[in-house]
């Protein structure tokens, strides 16, 4: 179905906000006899010296004693065999299950199928993008760029990276730096009814220049019937995920991290009319701090006192 957003190098290497986790879909599909690629990124950063690292984060997929789960992520490997990586270990109901994949150079998932096509099947996952702090890039042994190593020789990084305080782990400083920030949720309890099959049924924006938003939740009824697409500022269809992909008994959201300086758009696309579709999204209103404009971009050296900007880049604030 339309808008239906593909995690491949461009959606990548759109990511701008210092961390931001996503969900795509794949399938409904029939997975033919043989490799069937969801996921080939072999360009994570758009310049040699990594700055953003890739995550395969969550999984959710049909149990099946033929499919097998395949991947690699620079020049490491899960390969699907006769004994390793079957979906039919997966947990049931196609209910997501942890997982962490991490990628500066390249990644890519294939499920191989060992016997014949396998019809309506499922695979939904999670993938975040984490812009790497001088202490995550020392602590993984990726080159420094010359500014880096001078922050890092001002902040000591490399003694508290040794010391095994550094880099602050990723749970933490979203803890420390974002919720803190929260105004408010904004919790919508929606049903599209149209008739139209492609319908734009709400926009959420930011209120001023320090205020900004994140996309917490989404959670779609409707089964494969229907897709949901998200914009986000001035990225059209940065989320687009099939019904599909929220199957559990309880309607559990997946939980996605879509941050916005100015707006959030969503969109509903069925290939019959929209009737009686019930959606549930959690959107934060946060406000910018002086740490955050940094992670962002939004602020440079001189912008914000010396510690701050140092200490964000450095990973130990």
């Amino acid at each position: 179905m339309a808008n239906i957003t593909v995690f491949n190098q461009t959606q990548a290497q759109t990511a701008k906000y210092w961390y931001e986790r996503l969900i795509y879909t794949y399938g409904p599909e029939t997975i033919a006899s043989g490799v069937n690629p969801v996921f080939n990124i072999q360009r994570i950063n758009k310049t040699t010296t990594p700055s953003w690292m890739a995550v395969l984060s969550r999984l959710a997929v049909s149990q099946s004693a033929q499919v097998a789960l395949d991947f690699s992520f620079d020049g490491q490997s899960i390969h699907a065999s006769a004994f390793q990586g079957f979906t039919d270990a997966a947990i049931a109901g196609v209910r997501t299950d942890r997982l962490f994949i991490p990628a500066v150079r390249n990644i890519a998932m294939q499920a191989v199928n060992s016997g014949a096509p396998v019809a309506n099947f499922q695979l939904t996952f999670q993938a975040e993008m984490r812009k790497l702090s001088i202490a995550e890039k020392i602590l993984r042994g990726i080159q420094l760029t010359p500014d880096e190593h001078a922050i890092a020789a001002d902040v000591g990084v490399a003694p508290l990276v040794a010391k095994g305080t550094a880099p602050i782990p990723w749970e933490a400083q979203m803890d420390r730096t974002y919720r803190n920030r929260i105004i408010y949720e904004d919790v919508r309890l929606l049903h599209v009814d149209s008739s139209s099959t492609d319908q734009s049924f709400l926009t959420i924006q930011t209120q001023s220049s320090d205020e900004f938003l994140v996309l917490r939740e989404l959670a779609i009824e409707g089964g494969a019937a229907v897709t949901v697409s998200v914009d986000r500022d001035d990225d059209s269809n940065y989320m687009g995920v099939n019904g599909a992909a929220f199957v559990q008994a309880d309607d559990a959201p997946w939980d996605v991290f879509v941050p916005a300086m100015q707006y959030l758009t969503f969109h509903a696309q069925s290939a019959t009319n929209l009737t009686g579709v019930p959606i549930r999204a959690r959107v934060w209103h946060c406000t910018l701090s002086n740490i955050l404009r940094v992670r962002f971009g939004l602020a440079g050296k001189g912008d914000v006192p010396d510690s701050v900007y140092e200490k964000a880049l450095a990973g130990v604030a």
